[in-house]
């Protein structure tokens, strides 16, 4: 691109001038493989026991997770499907740990 005048203090053949060249650049960078965005999806919530409920997050690819669906079952599914033979709220947590780094989300779910 051409350089932008901003300011000019010539006068006569005598001054400094300034200007500067601006180049905007724009770069697709890979998504780290050490992610997760802190909430997760639960679909077919409140059905009758008994039922299958799924549960679906955005999680990369390199970090260890662990699933507690609240009734003593876990799982190490990415996008667990869980089935549920009791009615009652069960707090559903997912753990995510990268490093010495630990994180959770968790929520209640109801099943009628």
């Amino acid at each position: 691109s051409e350089p932008e005048q901003i300011f000019s203090n010539i006068e006569k053949g005598v001054g400094i001038l300034g200007g500067f060249t601006q180049e905007e650049i724009i770069v697709d960078l890979p998504k780290t493989e050490y992610w997760f965005n802190g909430d997760f999806t639960v679909v077919n919530e409140g059905c009758a026991a008994p039922c299958t409920v799924n549960f679906y997050t955005e999680i990369g690819n390199k970090v260890n997770f662990i699933w507690d669906f609240g009734d003593g079952t876990t799982s190490t599914e990415k996008n667990p499907e869980h089935e549920y033979q009791e009615p009652g709220i069960s707090n559903v947590s997912i753990s995510i740990t990268t490093g010495d780094s630990i994180k959770s989300s968790s929520r209640e779910v109801l099943i009628n």
